[in-house]
C-alpha cells in the first residue's frame, strides 16, 4: 500500500511539473505576444508621425512658392 502511495505521490510531482512547466510556457508565449504588438503599434505610430511631418512640410513648401509666386507676380505688375 506505501509503494502505490508513492508511485501516486511520484505522479502527483511530475504532474505539477508539467502543469508549472505549461503555465510558464503560457505565460512565456503570451509575453512574446504582447512585446510584438507594442512592437507593431511603435511602428505604426512612427510611419503615422513620418507620414505627418512629410504632409506638413510639403503644405508648408507649397504655402512657400504660392507667396513666393504671389508677391512676385504683384510686384512685377507694381513696376
Amino acid at each position: 500500500m506505501y509503494m502505490v502511495a508513492g508511485k501516486y505521490r511520484n505522479i502527483t510531482s511530475v504532474l505539477v511539473v508539467v502543469v508549472v512547466l505549461l503555465l510558464v510556457v503560457v505565460v512565456a508565449a503570451a509575453a512574446a505576444v504582447v512585446v510584438v504588438v507594442v512592437v507593431v503599434v511603435v511602428v505604426v505610430v512612427l510611419v503615422v508621425v513620418v507620414v505627418v511631418v512629410v504632409v506638413v512640410v510639403v503644405v508648408v513648401v507649397v504655402v512657400v512658392v504660392v507667396v513666393v509666386v504671389v508677391v512676385g507676380s504683384l510686384t512685377l505688375n507694381l513696376t
